[in-house]
C-alpha cells in the first residue's frame, strides 16, 4: 500500500470514528425527545377525555363567560391529574436534550445565551411566587417564545405552548390557562456559572 492510499484510509477511518461519535452523542437525544413526546400524547389524551365531559367555552364577547370556560377546564384536568408535579412531562433526562437544542439554535443563529436571557428578564416581570404545577398560568410573566427555539422544540398540541418564566421552561394548556409542566433552571441564574 502507498503512503498515499494508507494517508486516505486513516482519513476515512478517522472521518467514520467522528461520525460515530457524533450519532452517539445524538441517540440520547433522540430517546429524550421520544419520551418527552410519550408523555406529550399522553396527556393530550388525558385532556381530550377531560374536555369531551366538560362543557365547550362558548363565542362570547362577554370576558367573565371565558373565563369560566377556561376555569371549569382547568378545574376538570386537576382533578384528573391531582398528584401532578414537577418533572412528569419534562424529565431529567429531557431537561439536557432541551438545553443542548436550544443553545445549537442560538449557535447556528449565532444568538449569543446571555442577550436571549436579558430578553426574556426584559420581557416579562419575574413572577411574585414560586409557580407550581396545576396552578392557573398568568400571562404577564411568560416571554414569548422567538421562532427559531420553538422550531428546535419537539411539536406540540395546539392547546400547549412552551414559555420561558425567568430562567425556567413551561409547558402550559393555553385554553385552560394552566401550567402543565415545568423544566426549572434550564439556565443557571448567570450564564457559564452552575
Amino acid at each position: 500500500m502507498t503512503k498515499t492510499i494508507r494517508r486516505c484510509l486513516a482519513a476515512a477511518i478517522a472521518v467514520l470514528s467522528m461520525a460515530g461519535e457524533a450519532a452517539a452523542l445524538q441517540m440520547p437525544d433522540v430517546s429524550a425527545m421520544e419520551q418527552f413526546e410519550q408523555r406529550v400524547n399522553a396527556y393530550a389524551a388525558l385532556r381530550r377525555a377531560v374536555a369531551a365531559r366538560t362543557p365547550p367555552p362558548m363565542v362570547s364577547s362577554d370576558s367573565g363567560a371565558i373565563l369560566a370556560a377556561a376555569d371549569a377546564l382547568a378545574e376538570a384536568i386537576r382533578a384528573a391529574r391531582p398528584q401532578a408535579r414537577a418533572g412528569d412531562i419534562f424529565t431529567t433526562h429531557s431537561a439536557s436534550a432541551f438545553r443542548r437544542r436550544i443553545e445549537g439554535v442560538l449557535k447556528r443563529n449565532h444568538r449569543d445565551l446571555t442577550d436571549l436571557l436579558t430578553a426574556i428578564d426584559r420581557e416579562a416581570p419575574p413572577p411574585a411566587a414560586p409557580l407550581t404545577v396545576n396552578d392557573r398560568f398568568d400571562w404577564q410573566y411568560g416571554a414569548l417564545m422567538p421562532g427559531d427555539l420553538i422550531e428546535a422544540l419537539p411539536p406540540l398540541p395546539g392547546f400547549l405552548q412552551y414559555r420561558f418564566v425567568g430562567r425556567d421552561l413551561l409547558l402550559i394548556d393555553i385554553e385552560a390557562d394552566l401550567i402543565i409542566d415545568i423544566l426549572p433552571t434550564l439556565w443557571p441564574l448567570k450564564p457559564g456559572v452552575a
